[in-house]
């Protein structure tokens, strides 16, 4: 067992190389580019939004509120007309990314912090590269990974930007797998 002070360190730097490769994948590559589709008439869609008040906030429509009101006939009638979706709208004002790359890199540290604690529980120091590589960079694959599956089965994602965005957290788990194989104590 290793303490998880004695892994502030990989902890740490597990955190920066994900946000850097992130910001490589999404800045640099261009391959996330495509993900999203421009709405067809798309001031024409926000002014209607903004016209009914729309606000920050998560919706869904047609809007159901309960399993019974899913099954009634105007429900399921409103469904089949379409268009039916999820809406995430974000604050109004200036956009700044510095908030989120914040809240981005307060998230790596923790998964990093839980990627230390599971491996520290189960590893020794000074244990095989194979098995800390391993292990780290597989927690950390599901860690970033798993979620994204939910999109394309939950809210009618895209399939292919799915596969890509595991992609992306294949190369976040061999960077955390690296990292941590690095800095293991007794390595």
């Amino acid at each position: 067992m290793v303490p998880l002070t004695d892994l502030w360190l990989p902890i740490l730097l597990a955190s920066v190389a994900v946000v850097f490769i992130s910001f490589l994948l999404r800045m640099v590559s261009r391959q996330h580019y495509s993900d999203y589709s421009k709405l067809p008439d798309e001031e024409a869609v926000r002014e209607a939004l903004r016209a009914a008040g729309v606000g920050q906030g998560q919706y869904s429509f047609p809007h159901c509120d309960d399993p019974a009101t899913m099954k009634s006939a105007a429900f399921q009638e409103s469904w089949a007309k379409g268009p039916s979706g999820m809406l995430h709208v974000c604050p109004a004002g200036p956009w700044t990314m510095g908030k989120s790359l914040g809240q981005w890199f307060a998230m790596t540290l923790f998964v990093s912090t839980v990627i230390a604690w599971l491996v520290g529980l189960v590893l020794a120091p000074g244990a095989d590269w194979h098995t800390v590589a391993k292990l780290s960079g597989s927690v950390a694959f599901m860690s970033y990974g798993c979620a994204e599956i939910c999109t394309p089965i939950w809210k009618a994602g895209s399939w292919k930007a799915c596969c890509m965005e595991l992609l992306d957290c294949a190369l976040y788990g061999f960077a955390v797998g690296g990292v941590f194989v690095y800095f293991w104590p007794g390595a």
